[in-house]
């Protein structure tokens, strides 16, 4: 089916049933297809409206009626004094009784659509430039609205009022999405800013990885450091570097073979003597002496001095007893001195300090059994963190997975809003802040035109300009410096053209992605892993160089999937029609 339009369509709206399709263009009119006379191919295409499709194409959309989307005028005004508005959002009924359209000025028009069909009952007014996104509540009680003066309004339909302010988004808003219900809570992580700053940055106000406060001069100069800056162990090994508190490693330290007050730092001759903290500033000789006592040391204990607290008594077996062993004050809780937040932390930059390379305890049985102490076998402290509860305003929705995937089952408080510039922001109604961010990285064009929550609510993705579209958890959502990281990037072919609209199905498998040159049908549990694998997608037949797409629309049975061509006010060319396609799902 098709329905060519000349104008862009910049938004659709589509009643439950399939029984009405709202379309919205910049020339300013709202048409109202009839859904199930299209379907059934009560009207066909011309011979010219059919050349630019396949040949399978040859259904027309049926027009019922068509009305302006005018600004609102004081009355009386006629009909040529209407000033239209270009149509860059919609929202319908579930029964089609009435339906909210943008207006450029800001507005949002509230009109019937069954009775009387374009008079307007009420015209919203705050915001301050054109709303580019509307989206009904479950209720449809309520709608949150996105403009392009960069707020999000939550709006009381009962009362024409706003109900609540979402600022912050920083740019257009080019997508609102209800996140489906089910989904896993938020990590409470989630929710810290990265403040960006202009000036130099360092982790040294963070503790290190062991846990220990050393006071040293200012820039860290000393590699006996345990704050492992710029790639340099707690031993003085120059290696990979660990990751801090904000998931964030620094950068790669000077080479091994060449010291930034000259000689090997690994060689004892750093600024303030040798590196593992033992040497004297005597020269190599003492140096050498020192390091050949501390390996005959660690020999006998077999236990690394550089990596922990030796202090406290000694013990001689041939003494006598042991010393009384003090247990822990919490014998639930892993030791922060030794493994700092993360037990996991410690030995992630150097390979030779694993957690399979630990030393293992002494033994301080003694042969009399008087008075001896014999320790009991304790396991060692497990790899995973207990997390304590979250705090997350979301954990009131988390559920079991469902087993059949139901798009009409959203969440009444969270929520997904894309900007234009490229950045995501996850909100609760109940919250001001957002409650989880989604920035920009370094080789990724600031730029997102659509986003969507995948059918079990707990992945997200995004379609980017440079051809790709990425793919985000909520379970590792965090914040800070680090920032949320993408679990994989989908790569189309070169020349594909910006993602402007995305869609999952909702089998939970399948993505539906637009591209500037054509649709593709993306399996998310392909084995892509060599380029001689057949690729994960399948093309959706369409016009060639297809542009921009606006929107896309599946319904809740996957019988059928609409596509509007229409770059909604922002730059790109675009076919100007509609096409409806019959999923068809082999046996």
């Amino acid at each position: 089916m098709a329905a060519p339009m000349a104008t862009s369509i910049n938004a659709i709206a589509i009643t439950p049933d399939l029984r009405y399709w709202i379309t919205g263009g910049s020339d300013g009119y709202i048409r109202k297809y009839d859904g199930p006379a299209t379907i059934n191919g009560k009207t066909l295409l011309t011979v010219a409206q059919r050349h630019p499709f396949v040949d399978s194409v040859t259904k027309a959309g049926v027009l019922m009626s068509y009305w302006e989307n005018a600004e609102p005028q004081p009355a009386p005004v006629r009909q040529e004094d209407l000033v239209l508005s270009p149509v860059y959002s919609l929202a319908v009924h579930s029964e089609a009784l009435w339906l909210l359209s943008g207006l450029e000025s800001g507005g949002i028009n509230l009109q019937s659509v069954r009775h009387d069909e374009g008079k307007r009952i009420a015209c919203l007014k705050k915001h301050t430039n054109a709303v580019s996104v509307l989206t009904l509540s479950p209720d449809e009680k309520s709608v949150l609205s996105g403009s392009w003066d960069k707020n999000i309004f939550d709006w009381d339909l009962n009362t024409g009022q706003v109900k609540r302010q979402f600022d912050g988004s920083g740019m257009q808003i080019s997508a609102i999405e209800i996140r489906p219900m089910g989904g896993a809570p938020i990590p409470p992580e989630a929710a810290e800013e990265d403040i960006p700053s202009d000036t130099l940055f360092s982790n040294n106000a963070y503790p290190g990885a062991d846990g220990d406060l050393k006071l040293e001069m200012d820039g860290g100069l000393g590699t006996g450091q345990n704050h492992n800056t710029n790639g340099v162990g707690a031993d003085g090994a120059v290696g990979q570097a660990l990751t801090t508190t904000d998931g964030i490693g620094d950068a790669q330290g000077s080479p091994a073979h060449d010291s930034l007050f000259g000689g090997s730092p690994t060689g004892g001759s750093d600024l303030f003597g040798d590196n593992d903290g033992m040497g004297a500033f005597g020269g190599d000789d003492d140096n050498e002496f020192s390091r050949a006592m501390m390996q005959d040391s660690a020999q006998d204990t077999d236990v690394t001095m550089g990596d922990y607290d030796m202090s406290g008594p000694n013990f001689d077996p041939e003494a006598g007893q042991a010393p009384a062993v003090q247990p822990p004050a919490n014998a639930n809780q892993t030791d922060s001195a030794l493994f700092g937040d993360s037990p996991l932390n410690p030995f992630k930059g150097d390979a030779s300090h694993g957690p399979s390379s630990l030393p293992p305890l002494p033994d301080f049985s003694q042969p009399d059994g008087g008075n001896s102490f014999q320790p009991q076998d304790a396991p060692m402290p497990q790899a995973t963190v207990q997390r304590p509860a979250p705090h997350s305003p979301s954990a009131v929705f988390s559920a079991s997975a469902p087993t059949r995937y139901e798009l009409t089952q959203t969440s009444d408080s969270t929520f997904l809003s894309a900007s234009i510039d490229g950045s995501l922001r996850i909100w609760d109604r109940r919250m001001p802040n957002p409650v989880a961010r989604i920035g920009n990285r370094p080789g990724v064009p600031p730029w997102c035109m659509g986003a969507c929550w995948s059918p079990d609510g707990n992945w997200i993705y995004a379609g980017r300009r440079n051809g790709t579209v990425e793919e985000f958890s909520i379970h590792n959502a965090r914040g800070g410096r680090g920032g949320w990281q993408p679990e994989r990037v989908f790569k189309f072919p070169g020349g594909s053209g910006p993602v402007s609209c995305i869609r999952p199905m909702p089998n939970g498998r399948h993505l539906v992605c637009a591209s500037y040159d054509i649709l593709r049908l993306y399996d998310l549990r392909s084995e892509h892993s060599s380029k001689h694998s057949p690729p994960p997608f399948l093309i959706i037949p369409g016009p060639p160089r297809a542009g921009v797409i606006s929107s896309l629309y599946i319904d809740p049975s996957s019988r059928f999937m609409l596509s509007a061509a229409g770059n909604r006010g922002w730059e790109g060319t675009t076919t100007e029609v509609l096409i409806g396609y019959e999923i068809n799902v082999p046996q």
